[in-house]
């Protein structure tokens, strides 16, 4: 099933803008995966803001066709170790969000340090069922 992320051109430029700012100002790192110059993957962490600001916001994108072959753990310990290095403050959590459904999501965050902290029950809606949302925390 294909989503429609953006409604427009100049919305996917303002939220690539944002991205490019967050970078500049050291709240936001992000690396992008390629092969055969096609993206097949991305991952993010940004700085939550004031009293949040020892959290680091985690996501990660993986194109079907490349997931479980070890891109995402890749991704993943990259961006972390580069959340580490650049961004001001220093992240001292690194939290993220993933659907409770998201077995091979769940087993590699737990395999790379991440503990169940919370769920939220029916956050999301996805093929007409209601799923859960898990909360993760790594602490560094």
């Amino acid at each position: 099933m294909e989503e429609k992320v953006f409604s427009s051109l100049n919305q996917e430029k303002k939220v690539l803008e944002g991205f490019v700012s967050g970078i500049k100002k050291r709240e936001r790192v992000f690396l992008v995966a390629e092969h055969k110059d096609k993206i097949i993957g991305t991952s993010t962490v940004h700085l939550k803001r004031g009293r949040e600001d020892h959290i680091g916001e985690l996501g990660i994108t993986i194109a079907e066709g490349y997931r479980g072959i070890g891109l995402g753990r890749c991704l993943f310990e990259d961006v972390i170790d580069l959340a580490t290095k650049k961004l001001k403050p220093k992240p001292r959590i690194i939290a993220l969000m993933v659907y409770e459904n998201n077995k091979p999501a769940i087993a590699l965050y737990e395999k790379c340090g991440f503990k169940k902290v919370s769920q939220i029950p029916d956050a999301v809606q996805w093929k007409e069922a209601l799923i859960s949302e898990c909360r993760m925390y790594k602490y560094l």
